[in-house]
């Protein structure tokens, strides 16, 4: 069989096809990686079941008799998703599944590529990517003071980004969720994380400052300790323009999916901000966004004080684009490439 590593897999312009159980895949893999399982959930767990029980010879007796009817399915699969005949291949640690697939790809006339030690070593080369230095700047700046939308301008004006959030598919507060599907697995998060940090050039790259957790998800430690490490660029946007903001984004929900995001932080809160909050639904007025403002704007100073980031510039302006055409002008002043 001929092999490849995970680095040569990857800078290749070939389909790679995961042969992993659907299961598996769900959980988590190679980003737009094709799924064609040798053995479904149940069918593995049958023939794990056999070999723990009878041994190998049996298991693999097993799996033949439960997969052997679909490999004439699975070859044409195979033939579908190929690039001029040419596919790579990878199961779990580069064992038998990808081995069989690998000779029905081979039945099929394709010239298929087997990725040295599987999907194991997809993760082991995440952890590497992610340790991975680069030029980074943090954009900070308190609740509604449109640090998103900013990186998205930066973006058109062919500046690098990092979005965390929109990779972790949730807006970071407990209010992040709304409007959004679910978010990936932890798994899948730190894959797409370095699947993007990979493609990065060695130019300045913009990411907005993050909490340890955005919703469900964490960011990797490593990944994390040097984000809070970075230069820090302060973007500030006054308090109106801000509740503006707030309102433009989240005042279309229901008053229940307002209240209901509320209520996670009851603790933090207190009583009186939470009675304030469920006043303001009742008679429809927007009087539970400063209470909520406040109670941000008082976390993100006890934020940046925990973590004493070095705020290297701060950016001033009455909107958006103000802002980003100061970060634009201070990046010409400094000659950093765009």
């Amino acid at each position: 069989m001929k092999q490849i590593n995970i680095a040569q897999a990857l800078s290749e312009n070939i389909p790679i096809v995961d042969v992993r159980s659907e299961g598996e895949y769900s959980i988590a893999h190679i980003p737009n990686a094709s799924n064609i399982p040798l053995m479904n959930n149940h069918e593995r767990k049958l023939v794990g079941t056999e070999y723990r029980k009878k041994g190998n010879s049996a298991a693999l007796k097993l799996g033949h008799y439960l997969v052997g009817p679909r490999f004439l399915d699975i070859k044409k699969h195979l033939k579908l998703v190929s690039k001029n005949n040419r596919l790579i291949i990878h199961c779990w640690r580069g064992g038998k599944r990808s081995e069989i697939i690998y000779k029905l790809a081979e039945e099929a006339k394709l010239e298929p590529l087997r990725i040295e030690g599987g999907y194991r070593s997809y993760r082991n080369w995440c952890r590497e990517v992610l340790c991975i230095k680069r030029n980074l700047f943090v954009l900070s700046g308190k609740t509604g003071a449109g640090k998103t939308d900013l990186l998205q301008m930066l973006r058109n004006s062919s500046i690098q980004i990092f979005d965390l959030e929109k990779l972790a598919n949730h807006k970071g507060s407990v209010f992040g969720g709304l409007g959004k599907e679910s978010q990936p697995t932890q798994e899948m998060f730190e894959n797409l994380l370095a699947n993007h940090w990979h493609k990065l050039e060695n130019q300045p790259v913009f990411v907005e400052n993050e909490s340890r957790m955005i919703g469900k998800l964490f960011i990797p430690e490593p990944f994390f300790i040097r984000l809070k490490q970075h230069d820090v660029l302060h973007v500030e946007l006054p308090l109106k323009v801000r509740k503006e903001r707030i309102i433009e984004e989240y005042g279309s929900f229901s008053k229940l999916n307002i209240l209901t995001c509320a209520l996670k932080l009851k603790k933090r809160l207190g009583g009186l901000r939470l009675k304030n909050i469920e006043k303001s639904l009742e008679v429809g007025s927007y009087e539970w966004v400063d209470v909520l403002l406040d109670y941000y704007d008082k976390g993100y100073d006890y934020h940046k004080e925990k973590y004493n980031q070095r705020i290297i510039r701060n950016f001033h302006g009455n909107d958006l684009q103000q802002i980003h055409d100061q970060i634009i002008e201070w990046l010409n002043e400094k000659n950093y490439p765009k």
